[in-house]
Formats: C-alpha cells, structure tokens, sequence
C-alpha cells in the first residue's frame, strides 16, 4: 500500500502487475489485500495479472504453454466466485495470455457455480456469468484465429487488449499478427489494436 500510494499519480503510472499468487498463497483474496484492490479501484488502476508459479506441471515440454492457461482460469473463476467483482465493481482486471483456459472452460465454471453450487447450498452469485466474463479485459495472444475468433464471440471486441509474448517466443513475428488474419471492420481492429488499451489506461 505504502508503495501504492508513492507511485500514484506519477508519470507512466497506469496501471498495476501483481503476481497470481505469493508463496503458494492466494493474497488477493484475503481480508489484508482488501485495501490495495479498493485503492486500485479508487485511483482507476487496472490489475494485470501474470502466474508466478513456473513449473506447475514438472519438467515437461507443455510446460510453460499450460502454466499461464489454468492459472488464469483459476484466478478469474476465484474472482467471481469469492465475491470479489461485486465488492469492487469498478475495479479493472487484465487476463492476459487471451485469459488462458478460462473462456473457454467458462461454461462449466458457470454451470458448478450457478446449478451444482446451488444444490449443494452455496450462494449464487448475483449477476450473470456473461456479465463477470465481460468485467475482465484479454490480450488477443490465442496464437491461433480460431482461438481468438472464439473469444471475441464470447465477450466482445471491446473486451480485447493488445498483447505481445514476442519476447520470448518465435512464432509471433509482431504483436498484431493474429489480429491481421481477420477481416475486422475498421473500428474493431482499431479496438483491439489500440482504442481498448488507451481507453483502459486513461490515454
């Protein structure tokens, strides 16, 4: 918080990196964090979030493509489901990695936490899954259009930020080369390409 509050309103600052977890401890979600995430959501930081945890699956060769993909999935169902989007409902949240395996694991997060949640006693949450998908922005780095065209469908252009993993893996050879397979109309592309991002960090 200290830091938080050193940095606010200085040059360049726009928004906030925070690790999923610390330690093996989901931090965000507990009692003393509360007070950054009201902080970010008062300042009208947006949280961009990127996993901590490198090797959750060994030393295998899928390795570093899966790690980001379930972290985002846990992450973003842990939002929804702990109550955290309601609490702060301005507060702005980035998936990026095109938000991993979460949208496209959306429907069977929505059906344990509406249907099976609710037979077994748990709360409901109050508004729709549709409107929590659509509380989070993605970058657009499906590596695949089919990836991307689905994500579109599933929370709208508006929702997609620009991305780039071009630091460190080859087969992106510009950050805009998935968005140019398209045919987007005009203003689409000009969304994902730039208008999202500027619009997300108060440009």
């Amino acid at each position: 918080m200290k830091e938080l509050d050193r940095m606010a309103g200085k040059p360049g600052m726009r928004a906030v990196n925070l690790g999923d977890t610390i330690g093996g401890r989901d931090y965000v979600f507990e009692p003393e964090f509360a007070p950054v995430l009201a902080r970010c959501e008062e300042l009208g930081y947006p949280l961009v979030f990127h996993n901590m945890n490198t090797d959750p699956f060994g030393k295998r060769p899928a390795g570093p493509g899966l790690d980001a993909a379930f972290t985002h999935a846990i992450l973003g169902a842990k939002f929804i489901g702990s109550g955290t989007l309601d609490k702060y409902p301005k507060l702005e949240i980035v998936l990026p990695h095109a938000g991993g395996a979460f949208p496209y694991c959306a429907g069977r997060v929505e059906h344990f936490m509406y249907h099976m949640g609710a037979n077994a006693g748990r709360t409901t949450p109050p508004h729709t899954f549709k409107e929590y998908l659509r509380r989070f922005h993605y970058d657009y780095l499906t590596y695949r259009p089919e990836g991307l065209r689905f994500l579109i469908d599933l929370v709208g252009a508006d929702r997609i930020v620009v991305g780039t993993d071009s630091f460190n893996a080859k087969d992106i050879e510009y950050p805009s080369a998935v968005v140019e397979q398209f045919n987007f109309q005009a203003v689409d592309r000009d969304r994902i390409l730039k208008g999202n991002a500027m619009r997300l960090l108060h440009l």
